[in-house]
């Protein structure tokens, strides 16, 4: 008996979706203008995930995403 709950209970697992990083909407993206400062690009599209320390003037926008298992 409790060997069959064990075994349904491991049947119902479920894992969530994972995002990370950031979303950069179309919307977003057009408010961007050549010339912009750093205060700025970010007030319109956020951090940036990465900065690299070698490169100030480089940011990086990553965004992952992994989807969970279902049943």
């Amino acid at each position: 008996m409790v060997l069959s709950n064990l075994s349904l209970a491991a049947c119902s697992v479920h894992k969530i979706d994972i995002q990370q990083g950031n979303v950069i909407t179309r919307e977003m993206m057009e408010t961007l203008t050549p010339g912009m400062d750093k205060r700025r690009v970010q007030l319109a599209i956020g951090s940036p995930m990465i900065q690299d320390p070698f490169h100030p003037n480089r940011w990086d926008y990553v965004y992952s995403f992994k989807a969970g298992m279902r049943d």
